[in-house]
């Protein structure tokens, strides 16, 4: 049970199992940082169960066009507000920017998900950067100077 329970807590790095036969969860360095309140807390969660029409994952489309579209639970559930919102477009203009440069599709600088959770975060440090999903060292180490430059300059409030 312990394994199961904790997943969401080592999966975020903010903890890990110690111990063998009967496992504790032992707090990393990141965990208590978001303990005292000085990082953010990710903790990926189930997505909640939705209701969708007809089609299982469609979505009519506008009133009339008989169309229809997928749709990402996950994203529906998450909303951002309005400087979130900017924080995500600001950033989705560097990575296109970045990818015509580099001529790489998008995706291969950051997927939409983990643009959506740096907007959301609103990372100062690498540390805090490195907590979005997507972010790990490779990443870090090639664009996270640049995305926080990026934030600083366009949302220089705390």
């Amino acid at each position: 049970m312990a394994g199961a329970a904790a997943a969401p807590l080592r999966y975020g790095g903010l903890g890990r199992l110690r111990g063998g036969d009967r496992p504790v969860v032992v707090l990393t360095p990141s965990g208590r940082e978001v303990m005292a309140g000085r990082l953010p807390a990710r903790l990926e969660l189930p997505p909640a169960k939705l209701e969708l029409p007809a089609a299982r994952g469609l979505v009519a489309g506008a009133a009339g066009t008989g169309s229809a579209r997928r749709t990402r639970p996950r994203e529906a559930a998450e909303a951002m507000d309005r400087a979130a919102e900017a924080r995500f477009d600001r950033l989705r203009a560097w990575r296109q920017a970045l990818a015509r440069r580099d001529g790489v599709p998008a995706y291969v600088i950051a997927q939409d998900r983990t643009l959506r959770e740096i907007a959301r975060l609103r990372p100062r440090t690498p540390e805090q950067l490195a907590l979005a999903y997507g972010m790990g060292p490779a990443k870090l180490a090639r664009h996270g100077e640049q995305i926080l430059a990026l934030l600083s300059e366009s949302d220089p409030s705390p």
